[in-house]
């Protein structure tokens, strides 16, 4: 399965109190949104309110994307909602 097929299966299956899972989700698809590519790029970033061990299981278990590193862009406080820099293998 494509990532864009696995992003919209995640989507219709997240209920109306994963605001912040639906967030990456929306993310990523905006981020595949026109791309000829069928894979994520290495490095990306998101924008959600859960913290990088969330962020990190949600991406593994849901989206089943082999995650290296998931780090929070300190300066992004400053800006309104944190954003986190994801790196996959």
């Amino acid at each position: 399965m494509d990532i864009i097929q696995k992003l919209n299966e995640v989507q219709k299956s997240l209920s109306d109190k994963q605001e912040e899972e639906r967030k990456i989700v929306n993310s990523l698809m905006i981020l595949m949104f026109g791309s000829e590519e069928k894979e994520l790029p290495k490095e990306f970033e998101v924008e959600c309110l859960m913290d990088n061990e969330a962020i990190e299981t949600f991406l593994r278990e849901k989206l089943e994307l082999d995650v290296k590193k998931v780090s929070l862009i300190p300066m992004s406080f400053l800006f309104g909602c944190p954003r986190f820099q994801i790196e996959l293998n």
